[in-house]
C-alpha cells in the first residue's frame, strides 16, 4: 500500500485469525515489527518529502476455508 504517515510512528494492524506474519517493508527497507497482544506494530519512517506517500508492504499467510466441489 502507499501511505502518508504524517506524524504516525507506528502502523497498527490486526491479521485474520490464525494468520502468520512473515515480514514487512517500509519504503523498500525491511523493518522489525513487534506484537502487542493480537496487534502487529510496524515502525514507520519519518516522512522526508512533504505529501509524498511511502510504500508499505506486509507479507503474511493464512488458511482459506475448505474447498467446495463444483456441481
Amino acid at each position: 500500500m502507499q501511505m502518508l504517515p504524517g506524524d504516525k510512528r507506528l502502523l497498527n494492524l490486526t491479521l485474520p485469525k490464525n494468520a502468520r506474519f512473515w515480514f514487512a517493508f517500509v519504503n523498500q527497507n525491511g523493518v522489525w515489527p513487534w506484537r502487542e497482544q493480537d496487534r502487529i506494530l510496524i515502525p514507520l519512517e519519518q516522512q522526508t518529502k512533504n505529501n509524498q506517500p511511502i510504500p508499505v508492504e506486509i507479507f503474511y499467510s493464512s488458511r482459506v476455508g475448505p474447498a467446495v466441489a463444483a456441481r
